[in-house]
């Protein structure tokens, strides 16, 4: 709990906001909650409670952070209402809860909704919701998407053959060369297995190219995992390239 004056500055504070702010009543008293706010929610806790000041509403609630003594970062959920006499405002009351482990639930839940476990790369879902998207910006804008899907030919056999947790060292490796293939707007997938897309939103069909070209360079190179060569495939880059520019053909023919 707090008693903070109209400008922002704290006036009273409990112990229970020493333990979420690391800092001492004593040093709390010094500044003001400005100062604690986490940069990108500070205009939006000055609106809120400027429109107390003005009367335009007696109270607020949002989920904001503080920045901690030690740098780390701490949500809360503030709750804020304004004491008046008759109709000149005088301090703010703060209710403040800290919520951080549930934020931290929520962010992990999101991950594992959202994320490959393995790769970490986005999943069949998040990669569906970016795929409709950009498919709706590049309807509007008159441009161009391009998904590339690809898997590992005889992968079960390297399951099989050198075990599953080498396989997965694989699908690792492959997705960092992948990812590194791709520009920051991309999106590099893990659809299940070792089925992979690369979404391209607001792309050409020269950059298309250019990043398969790369994605096939990439994959091309000899993959060693604990010193076991798993991939050589520099030896079907030319079948790679014939497929990928009948492909571009293709594409461009429907276009």
């Amino acid at each position: 709990m707090a008693i903070v004056s109209l400008e922002g500055k704290w006036i009273k504070v409990n112990h229970a906001l020493t333990k979420i702010t690391g800092y001492t009543k004593d040093e709390l008293l010094t500044t003001n909650f400005q100062t604690l706010t986490f940069p990108k929610d500070l205009d939006t806790d000055l609106s809120y409670t400027q429109e107390l000041v003005e009367g335009k509403r007696d109270s607020f609630e949002m989920e904001k952070r503080y920045v901690h003594k030690s740098g780390k970062i701490v949500w809360v959920l503030l709750s804020v209402s304004i004491v008046r006499e008759g109709n000149k405002p005088l301090f703010l009351i703060s209710q403040i809860q800290d919520i951080t482990d549930r934020k931290n639930s929520e962010r992990i839940l999101k991950q594992m909704a959202h994320y490959d476990f393995l790769t970490q790369l986005p999943n069949r879902r998040l990669f569906e919701e970016r795929l409709n998207h950009a498919i709706e910006s590049a309807d509007f804008n008159k441009g161009l998407v391009a998904v590339m899907y690809l898997d590992l030919d005889g992968f079960k056999k390297i399951n099989d053959n050198f075990g599953h947790d080498l396989g997965d060292l694989l699908l690792k490796e492959v997705a960092s060369r992948l990812t590194a293939c791709a520009g920051n707007k991309d999106t590099v997938a893990r659809l299940a297995g070792d089925e992979f897309t690369i979404l391209l939103p607001e792309t050409t069909i020269g950059n298309a190219k250019h990043v398969a070209e790369r994605i096939i360079d990439s994959l091309s190179n000899k993959v060693s995992v604990q010193n076991i060569v798993i991939l050589n495939n520099s030896q079907y880059r030319n079948c790679f390239l014939r497929r990928f520019q009948y492909g571009c053909q293709e594409f461009a023919e429907i276009c």
